[in-house]
């Protein structure tokens, strides 16, 4: 494990930590970096296109460049060419280990395949082992969930963030929720939750935040945040599975809220404008209102 820098800094095992962390990690940062409003010059814009970048979810349209950039961004579209030209781009070479790509125009005899995922030809026998995955960006720009080609080390990696909370649909695809009923309907059920959640915690219900905690089986980025979803969160909203838990979990939380007094006290006091817990609650109508509805009064 490495050691903390400076006084009283804590040890970490790097071999502990996961891609999966490290991309939550980075993708937590740069989505507090836009609330805090931006970098040093105050730019906000480029934190989608940063993330896209590092989980490869840009949308590759056509032939031509994807999303109207050039050479100079380093984004060339690799899936519009065709398999010679794509071969010449790389020189005949293993994008993954660099060795000679033969048997182009063979129907059998080619020592290579392609990598969906990267948009790239890798040798066989080293860097592909034909394995199929869903790639996130055929998801969130063509709501494609069919597994395609990738390379031994792309299918690595989206194993490893296949439940990781990495994607956020608002800057990477927002136009996805508006086209796609589940997901405004995922959507909606997610956000009740989210203030179901924040009036059991306020109130100090602990069964209530167990329960939930429990029923989304540790996945509390569903109500923390109604933007983020992992790639099972995704293959869930298809098959309709992420709609039963979540409708489910409301149900069961929203009935022992109801019948909790602690809840019940906690509502009539921050209506009245109490004093809980040292601090002068209050609350607006339309928490009031919402409040109330969730709770069935």
């Amino acid at each position: 494990g490495g050691g903390g820098g400076g006084g009283g800094g804590v040890s970490v095992d790097l071999t502990t930590v996961s891609v999966g962390d490290v991309i939550s990690n980075y993708l937590w940062q740069l989505r507090h970096q836009a609330m805090d409003g931006g970098g040093a010059d105050g730019s906000v814009g480029d934190v989608g296109g940063r993330l896209e970048v590092t989980l490869m979810t840009f949308d590759i349209t056509a032939k031509g460049q994807p999303n109207g950039k050039d050479n100079s961004g380093a984004r060339r579209d690799l899936a519009g060419l065709g398999e010679e030209e794509q071969l010449e781009l790389q020189g005949h070479r293993c994008a993954g280990c660099g060795s000679q790509l033969t048997g182009y125009g063979l129907l059998f005899g080619k020592n290579y395949l392609p990598c969906r995922y990267l948009d790239k030809l890798m040798c066989r026998q080293y860097c592909h082992n034909d394995d199929h995955r869903v790639i996130p960006r055929r998801v969130l720009h063509h709501y494609d969930y069919v597994p395609h080609r990738v390379c031994r080390a792309a299918a690595a990696f989206l194993d490893e963030i296949h439940h990781c909370p990495c994607l956020d649909i608002s800057k990477i695809a927002p136009d996805l929720i508006a086209k796609t009923q589940a997901l405004r309907h995922i959507r909606s059920l997610r956000l009740q939750l989210s203030y179901l959640h924040d009036l059991v915690a306020r109130a100090k219900f602990r069964q209530g935040t167990g329960l939930l905690r429990k029923s989304l089986a540790g996945r509390v980025h569903l109500v923390l945040d109604t933007e983020l979803y992992s790639m099972h969160d995704l293959q869930q909203v298809l098959s309709g599975e992420l709609a039963d838990v979540l409708s489910d979990s409301l149900d069961r939380l929203s009935e022992m809220a109801r019948q909790s007094p602690q809840c019940r006290k906690w509502l009539t006091d921050a209506e009245r404008g109490a004093r809980i817990s040292g601090e002068l609650t209050r609350l607006r109508v339309e928490e009031k209102l919402l409040y109330r509805s969730l709770l069935g009064l």
